[in-house]
C-alpha cells in the first residue's frame, strides 16, 4: 500500500514537520519595531487621519490607494520568502 504523500508547503524540513504534525507553525512574522513601522508608513496617508477602521479599498484616488497598497504588498511577500512559504 503506498503512503499518501503530500505536497510540501515548505522548503524548511523542521517547518514542514511541525505543520504534517500539528497542522500549522508559529513563525516570528513581526517584530515590534516593523509595526510600529508599518503603523507609522500607513499612519502616513492624509486619507487615514481620523479613528476607527479604514481601509484603501474605499479610497477613490488609486494613485494615493496604490501608493499604500504596493510597498506593503512587497514587504509581505518579502516576509512569506524567509519561511519559504511555496
Amino acid at each position: 500500500m503506498k503512503k499518501n504523500m503530500r505536497t510540501a508547503i515548505f522548503e524548511n524540513a523542521e517547518l514542514q514537520k511541525q505543520f504534517d504534525l500539528n497542522g500549522f507553525v508559529v513563525v516570528p512574522f513581526l517584530s515590534e519595531e516593523k509595526v510600529k513601522e508599518l503603523n507609522d508608513f500607513y499612519s502616513s496617508s492624509n486619507e487615514n487621519s481620523g479613528n476607527g477602521f479604514y481601509s484603501t479599498s474605499f479610497n477613490a484616488d488609486e494613485k494615493n490607494e496604490n501608493s499604500l497598497a504596493i510597498p506593503l504588498q512587497l514587504f509581505l511577500r518579502q516576509r512569506l520568502n524567509l519561511f519559504s512559504i511555496q
